[in-house]
């Protein structure tokens, strides 16, 4: 029973902490604004934005972001509501390290999407999705390319 008490007070904490960061967020009157915001939140500057792609309804900024093993890679999401935007990030930089890394996300808005990112061998590969081959967006500056992917429900 007390392990119990213990799991259920841990899972109230982390979904309170969760609907709490939802509920802190800053918001602006324009999206630049909100990117600004954004920008020094993550401690990077304008030249690191990769690109920003809309999928399903939703805004993604793609953003590189120097790690202590090598290239990051960060994705945000630029929100709206009531006229306002605000910069909301719910996953951790992924370290750039392999030919594909995938995981799935989800927006304020309750979409989930899967991103998959890796190391670019050539400007026009193809990657395999749960939907099959598909052309990602390409940045070759840093030799990475990247992918949203709307998940079904």
């Amino acid at each position: 029973m007390k392990n119990l008490y213990i799991l259920l007070i841990v899972l109230i904490t982390v979904t309170g902490c969760s609907v709490a960061a939802k509920d802190n967020l800053q918001w602006f009157k324009t999206v630049d604004e909100a990117i600004e915001y954004g920008l020094k939140e993550e401690e990077i500057n304008l030249q690191d934005l990769i690109s920003e792609i809309n999928e399903n309804g939703e805004r993604f900024i793609f953003y590189k972001k120097d790690m202590r093993d090598g290239l990051g890679l960060g994705v945000a999401n630029v929100i709206e509501k009531n006229g306002q935007f605000a910069w909301f990030k719910s996953d951790p930089n992924v370290l750039v390290n392999v030919s594909q890394i995938s995981w799935e996300t989800e927006t304020p808005s309750k979409k989930k999407f899967i991103i998959h990112t890796g190391i670019l061998e050539y400007e026009d590969m193809s990657i395999e999705t749960e939907k099959g081959m598909v052309k990602p967006y390409v940045d070759t500056n840093n030799k990475i390319y990247y992918y949203v992917e709307s998940v079904d429900e």
